[in-house]
Parts: C-alpha cells; sequence; structure tokens
C-alpha cells in the first residue's frame, strides 16, 4: 500500500524506505510525485467508470471494444483479399452482402419490419438466414457434397461463429482439394480449368444438378468472353429427375435455346461431363 512508504503521521515519503525497494531513479521519480494534504484511505478505483466503482456493464464495454478492434483489422484484410478475386462483380458484391449479414434473407427482412415467415422457402425447415442459406440448409449441403468440399464445410462450421470465417476457412482449404473429383468423376465428369475462347468468340459453360429428394433438376450456365468478363448467366429449375447424361443433355438444349434467344454469335460451349462431349463430337464430322 501507498500508506507504507509515508512516515507515520506526515505526508512526506519515507525516503529510507524507498531506497529498500526502489532503485535510485525509481526513488526519484517517486519523489516527485505530490502527496495530499490531507490523509486519506488508499482505495482501488475503476478508471473505466465515473464514479471509479466496477461494474459488470463496463468490463463488457471493454471487452466487447477489443473483440471489435480485433475483429475490424482481420476483416479490413479479408475485404481486401475478396475484392481481389477473379470472379464477375456480382459475385463479389453477394458474399460482401453476405459477410456484412444484409443478404435479403427472411430473418432480416423480419427484422426490418417485414412480414414474412421466417422459415427457409426451399427446405422449409430452419430460418433463413445467412449462414442456413450457405452452409446448414440441406440444399447446400447437396451442392457442397456435389463439388466434392461436403467433409470441408462441416469442418470449418465447427470452428467458426460467423460467416466471413467460415467462408475463408473452407477458401484455404478447398485450395488442396480437387474441386468437383470422387463423385463427378462417376459420371464422367473431368474437373479442368477454364479456358478463355480465341478472339471474337464468346464461351458459354454449363452444368446440371440434380436433387433426388425433390426430384428435380437445376440447370446452371455462364457467358464470358475473351477476357474473362461474363456476358450473361442464368439458371433454372426443371421436375423431374433423369438419367446423368440424359439430365445434362438437357441442360445443353436450354443452354442452346437461350443463346439463341439472347441473340449470342460465335459462342463455344464448356461442359465438364464428358458423356455428353463425346456423344457430340462425332456429330462435327
Amino acid at each position: 500500500m501507498v500508506s507504507e512508504l509515508l512516515i507515520p503521521g506526515c505526508q512526506s515519503w519515507d525516503y529510507e524506505l524507498l531506497l529498500e525497494y526502489f532503485t535510485s531513479r525509481d526513488v526519484q521519480e517517486i519523489l516527485k510525485i505530490t502527496l495530499p494534504s490531507t490523509l486519506r484511505h488508499d482505495r482501488i478505483i475503476w478508471h473505466q467508470t465515473n464514479d471509479g466503482v466496477y461494474s459488470v456493464k463496463s468490463a463488457y464495454k471493454i471487452l466487447m471494444a477489443e473483440l471489435e478492434q480485433h475483429r475490424t483489422a482481420n476483416n479490413i484484410e479479408k475485404w481486401k483479399e475478396l475484392w481481389k478475386f477473379k470472379a464477375p462483380a456480382k459475385f463479389k458484391t453477394l458474399l460482401w452482402q453476405a459477410f456484412r449479414n444484409c443478404l435479403p434473407t427472411r430473418t432480416n427482412l423480419s427484422r426490418r419490419g417485414i412480414n414474412c415467415p421466417l422459415v427457409c422457402v426451399i427446405c422449409t425447415r430452419d430460418m433463413e438466414n445467412t449462414w442456413h442459406i450457405f452452409v446448414s440448409c440441406p440444399y447446400a449441403a447437396q451442392c457442397w457434397t456435389i463439388s466434392n468440399m461436403k467433409d470441408i464445410v462441416d469442418q470449418c462450421a465447427k470452428n467458426a461463429d460467423r460467416f466471413v470465417d467460415w467462408f475463408f476457412k473452407v477458401l484455404m482449404a478447398g485450395d488442396k482439394v480437387n474441386v468437383g473429383g470422387k463423385e463427378n468423376n462417376a459420371i464422367g465428369r473431368t474437373p479442368t480449368e477454364w479456358r478463355k475462347p480465341q478472339y471474337q468468340f464468346l464461351k458459354c459453360n454449363v452444368d446440371a444438378t440434380f436433387f433426388t429428394e425433390t426430384r428435380s433438376m437445376r440447370f446452371g450456365m455462364v457467358v464470358r468472353d475473351t477476357e474473362g468478363k461474363c456476358i450473361g448467366c442464368r439458371s433454372m429449375v426443371m421436375e423431374g429427375l433423369y438419367e446423368v447424361k440424359e439430365g445434362e443433355a438437357m441442360g445443353l438444349c436450354e443452354a442452346l435455346s437461350w443463346i439463341r434467344e439472347m441473340n449470342f454469335n460465335q459462342v463455344i460451349f464448356g461442359m465438364d461431363a464428358q458423356i455428353i462431349v463425346k456423344a457430340i463430337l462425332p456429330l462435327k464430322s
């Protein structure tokens, strides 16, 4: 206690006692401290409140401020990484909205005063929020399974409490995985890197996904130019479950119809379903 370092009954430092506990330099600094004219008892002061009394609320504010500062520093780096992605701007915008939790999910709409059911519109099981639509929804799980990343997604979900943290964990782990590997090879898929088309040509990549629970298929198609810029994209759902080769062929037919509607010329088509590619190539000759 400070009072033990004072001369008893006198408001002055005990110089000899100070030398016993502190170095000469520290003693000189202590002697510069002005002592109060009246004798008061020492007491513990909490500097985070006006009255100097500790409160759980003030401690909570300190901890949350430190946590937010840490998260902000991490997020700044994550934002920089996000905008460096080689992807269409609207995809990066979608991720940015997911990171900020401002996607128009049903829970967010309800929070903004819009009267709507909170349950997921696709699986009709759980509340629809950002985490659900990307991670925990059964239909999201099917997509991750098809991409051969289901185990990684589940493992990263156990060690992340926010969507942004989960995403970058998956991204780092996914670099080590041959996406579209085991399951897709069973239907004759060959995962390859995207190759740009020749000058003045466009390239349309087509893919199909199959959902056994709802007995439906979903087609996705995207058109890019020689610089890799997205010119157009489309997705659609078709009721009924067909054989894989039939579904892939139907997806290609839908893509051809869409290209025709969009008046795109000189278009090269790309698919990873080799069974369809090999069936079409002989027709060229």
